[in-house]
């Protein structure tokens, strides 16, 4: 039978301001979410109540777990990286000052026996650690070379929008987002880091990689959501957007149901999601109030078969809640 997603839990009273970030668990018995509220908050999703909360000394940016269930990984706008690790009882937390400006991505690479490496972004900076000590530590951060001017650039600031590493292809290879510099893939090595390939793009938001490493989704500012071939960077399809959204809010786009569907935020309380191999629309999954879904995150379930997505509201100076919506089989 054919599946459709419901909402299973709002997940309120816990952030005062813009929820920035979102992230499932490795084992998708948790969701954390990020604020300008300075808050980390992590949920159980059996239950749908507050874990653990933790208070930053500004705003939590980006949100990463890494290879467990129990460790998180969190950027905030002082430019702090924060560890964070627990379990029911207790929570354990060590930061250290990674950047100089606030960190708005990080992504870590997932190929396995090979060295786990970090990649973290901040403005003009992205800065590449190696993991130590059980992802409690982190290595020194080399800095990655800045980006050349292109004909889309027009001598505007370098701002990098999204990282993400390719999927178990190369261990160390990054593909960078840049808000007017478009995007390019490194092949990291501390010595003599190489540009493999490069799209050239004008303001280039959130981008995700699918998982065979073939094609990249993309946030353009005024172009909406768009899908391009990689390495060759020529764009399949163009997904076609809510007529109510505003194409110029950068918004995120991500892969799910194992790479078969694209799923994207918005500012109507409407996420919708695409076939990615086509961008034929699939289903829109509707808020009662209209609000900014800025951070969105999916798992897949095995055991249930179930596949989970995660959102958060992020509207300023106000009660935001984070959304869990879950498949179920649709009834004829």
């Amino acid at each position: 039978m054919p599946l459709r997603y419901n909402l299973k839990f709002s997940l309120a009273n816990e952030h005062s301001d813009a929820i920035h970030c979102v992230a499932i668990s490795p084992d998708g018995a948790f969701v954390a979410s990020g604020s300008a509220d300075n808050r980390v908050v992590i949920w159980s999703l059996i239950t749908g109540l507050p874990l653990h909360r933790l208070v930053t000394q500004s705003a939590a940016l980006s949100l990463l777990w890494t290879n467990g269930p129990s460790k998180i990984l969190c950027g905030t706008a002082d430019g702090t990286l924060l560890t964070i690790k627990f379990d029911e009882n207790t929570i354990v937390v060590a930061g250290f000052q990674a950047h100089s400006k606030a960190i708005d991505c990080l992504s870590m690479n997932s190929s396995l026996g090979a060295l786990r490496h970090l990649a973290s972004a901040a403005g003009d900076v992205v800065k590449l650690w190696t993991c130590l000590d059980d992802d409690m530590s982190w290595g020194h951060g080399d800095i990655l070379g800045s980006p050349h001017d292109t004909s889309n650039s027009d001598v505007r600031p370098v701002v990098t929008s999204s990282v993400q590493w390719l999927h178990n292809l190369d261990p160390n290879c990054l593909i960078t987002a840049y808000l007017n510099h478009g995007i390019v893939c490194y092949q990291w090595d501390p010595d003599h880091p190489q540009v493999l390939w490069s799209i050239l793009l004008p303001r280039c938001g959130y981008c995700a990689v699918s998982p065979n490493n073939r094609s990249l989704a993309i946030c353009t500012v005024s172009s909406g959501f768009e899908v391009y071939r990689i390495p060759a960077g020529l764009r399949i399809f163009k997904l076609t957007p809510d007529p109510n959204e505003d194409p110029e809010v950068i918004l995120p786009i991500i892969y799910v149901h194992n790479g078969s569907m694209l799923l994207g935020g918005s500012i109507t309380g409407k996420l919708r999601l695409w076939n990615a191999s086509n961008g034929q629309h699939w289903q829109t999954l509707r808020l009662e109030e209209s609000v900014t879904l800025q951070c969105v995150a999916g798992y897949y379930h095995e055991a249930s078969d179930h596949f989970v997505i995660a959102a958060g509201a992020s509207e300023h100076n106000t009660a935001n809640s984070v959304f869990i919506w879950q498949t179920e089989e649709a009834s004829n």
